[in-house]
């Protein structure tokens, strides 16, 4: 891989202590070690910031006393609701850095007119329970994490597949991005041990070392196109798709068809009210579980992989709590049932 130039290796540096220096305290001889670097090299670091921040020195080491205040700007309400929208969510995404968010917040609703300010108040608190350490955790995966994306570098992994019962290997991973999915954040990268772009969630890393080695390949895929191909978060663009045919109840048909799960979901009402859904996925757990919290509101014509891991799924429960197995004709979705929805 090309080497980075020695100037856009300090200017990410440089950002990189900024951002650390308004979190705590830090003595050259830390970050000296952290960034790979003499401490005069961060000694003349420290000069250049403090053209641009106000940074104090005690025995403790060095932090930046006064974050700077952007300058002010003017926003119509619409974008003010939008991004105060976008900030309760971030809110609702444990581990990241609540404080700053939420006087954040409390700014933009100052910008809001009075009556409409007072109605978005009232609720923009909400947040998910948790414990402290969980989120301080996470918080600082986050940062870890974001600090070698910022810089380049490969992070190694202790980590707990759920895919092999909780088995602890050791990975060594090129980061490219961080996703919230659900309550849950997941690192998107490039996995040395497979060989294949993989997707860890931060929650399952028992251990991780960011390094300052610089990245095997740089990022050969676009996220966000990356993201769109899959259902959910888990990895399946190496396994095959199918053509996958539901038929929902008519009870269930609103809360399907008003949402966008898919680029490639079609959507038809039948006749009766029920809906016909199809998308071309791969089976993954992800799509299974989708599937299954459906419950009775939902058949699978298609694939027979999944109509069969359904029957499995419910001869399973029927088995936990000792009830008498039905029959086989009426766990599977005969033809002429079929014939009749389509």
């Amino acid at each position: 891989m090309t080497k980075r130039p020695p100037e856009e290796q300090r200017v990410k540096r440089l950002l990189e202590m900024a951002f650390r220096l308004m979190q705590r305290r830090w003595k050259r001889a830390e970050l000296a070690e952290h960034f790979g670097v003499s401490e005069r090299q961060i000694q003349n670091d420290i000069l250049m910031l403090r053209q641009w921040l106000e940074i104090e020195h005690t025995r403790e080491g060095y932090r930046v006393k006064r974050p700077p205040a952007l300058q002010a700007i003017s926003l119509p309400a619409d974008e003010a609701l939008a991004l105060i929208l976008a900030t309760k969510i971030a809110l609702r995404s444990l581990g990241m850095p609540s404080e700053p968010l939420r006087r954040a917040l409390e700014r933009l609703v100052s910008l809001l007119p009075t009556p409409l300010g007072r109605v978005v108040e009232s609720t923009m608190f909400t947040t998910l329970a948790s414990t402290a350490e969980n989120v301080a955790r996470r918080e600082q995966l986050l940062r870890q994490i974001e600090g070698a994306i910022l810089n380049g570098w490969v992070v190694e992994l202790e980590y707990a597949a759920a895919s092999r019962q909780g088995t602890v290997t050791r990975r060594k991973v090129d980061p490219y991005a961080l996703v919230p999915h659900y309550r849950s954040w997941h690192l998107i990268g490039w996995c040395h041990t497979r060989n294949a772009v993989r997707t860890f969630k931060l929650d399952r890393m028992k251990r991780l070392v960011v390094t300052r080695e610089p990245l095997s390949r740089p990022p050969t895929i676009d996220v966000g196109e990356y993201l769109r191909s899959m259902w959910g978060i888990m990895e399946g663009r190496n396994q095959p798709k199918h053509h996958v045919e539901l038929i929902f109840s008519q009870q269930a048909a609103p809360w399907v068809e008003e949402e966008h799960w898919h680029h490639t979901q079609q959507c038809q009402r039948l006749p009766d009210g029920r809906l016909r859904f199809t998308v071309t996925v791969p089976i993954t757990p992800d799509f299974c579980r989708w599937v299954f919290h459906y419950g009775t509101e939902v058949e699978v014509v298609a694939p027979e992989e999944l109509r069969q891991w359904i029957i499995e799924q419910a001869q399973g429960i029927l088995a936990r709590y000792h009830a008498p197995s039905l029959p086989q004709r009426e766990l599977l979705l005969s033809p002429s049932r079929a014939a009749r929805v389509s």
